[in-house]
């Protein structure tokens, strides 16, 4: 079986290599300097790598041709996407099972499937950024690559665009029988090659989420009553400073009938502030 790859970009006037790995790379980078060096050019020439803009964005690209470079990088990262999915899979493999440490519960053992959770830290640290993210990098990437391999092939192959790809992960995340979810997997999976015809029909991300929501509550009804439980434990008042003594007051995932009366009340405040004289807006 002859597999053809587009790890990289084809507009044919160029096609553009996307090394796996920084010492892929190094190890062409040198040897092209040991090319030029044989070649007689100067050993301190400053090198660097070609950048894409340079190939495939330039004076002479037109409108279509720029329409191809950006349908091509929205394919690329399409592709990086899912090649991160298996990545960080993979990743979990190889850490060691958990074992149950002095003092642990009796009633309590170790799963030997489950793998270690510092999956998130070595992820933290190699990608530059935060535990929390990356640990929420980790559980969706994972569900993507594990749960929805439909999705994870569709996205592969560059068929639909990452954002609708996490529309469906956070939607159907989790919700198999085998992953601890209540619903038959089976049906996860019909919902989920659902989700994949409404992105060929070109269904936004908004109302994707709004059709895989109501497919799973029509498959699960009590579905609904769950979620709204689970969205009110993550209610919350708080406060964000938008800097130059300036800040927004923002009222998170209330009850619909909770901020209809906290607005009448401001609103009652504004009319009385306005009756004393002051004279900014309403609104302010």
């Amino acid at each position: 079986m002859v597999v053809g790859t587009r790890f990289g970009l084809s507009l044919g006037i160029a096609q553009v290599e996307v090394f796996a790995s920084a010492a892929a790379k190094a190890v062409v980078l040198e040897a092209e300097r040991a090319a030029q060096v044989a070649a007689g050019v100067p050993v301190d020439l400053v090198h660097r790598p070609m950048r894409l803009s340079e190939l495939l964005v330039t004076s002479a690209t037109t409108r279509a041709g720029v329409q191809a470079v950006l349908a091509d990088v929205a394919e690329a990262q399409a592709e990086l996407h899912a090649l991160q999915a298996a990545a960080i899979s993979r990743l979990a493999e190889l850490q060691p099972a958990q074992t149950v440490l002095p003092g642990a519960r009796a009633d309590d053992a170790s799963d030997p499937d489950r793998p270690d959770d510092w999956v998130a830290d070595e992820v933290a640290v190699v990608l530059g950024i935060s535990v929390g993210s990356a640990s929420v990098l980790v559980a969706k990437q994972r569900a993507l690559f594990e749960q929805l391999p439909g999705v994870w092939v569709a996205l592969a192959d560059g068929r639909i665009d990452v954002r609708r790809a996490q529309v469906l992960v956070d939607g159907l995340a989790d919700r198999k029988q085998s992953f601890g979810g209540g619903l038959p997997d089976d049906v996860v999976d019909t919902i989920a090659a659902q989700g994949l015809g409404w992105i060929g029909e070109g269904v936004g991300p908004t109302p994707l989420a709004d059709r895989i929501a109501g497919a799973v509550i029509a498959a699960d009804p009590a579905e609904a009553d769950r979620r709204a439980e689970r969205r009110k434990r993550r209610q919350n008042v708080t406060s964000l400073g938008q800097g130059d003594g300036l800040a927004s007051l923002r009222t998170d995932l209330a009850d619909a009938a909770d901020v209809a009366a906290e607005l009448e009340v401001i609103d009652a405040l504004a009319a009385s502030m306005r009756k004393g004289g002051d004279k900014r807006p309403m609104g302010q």
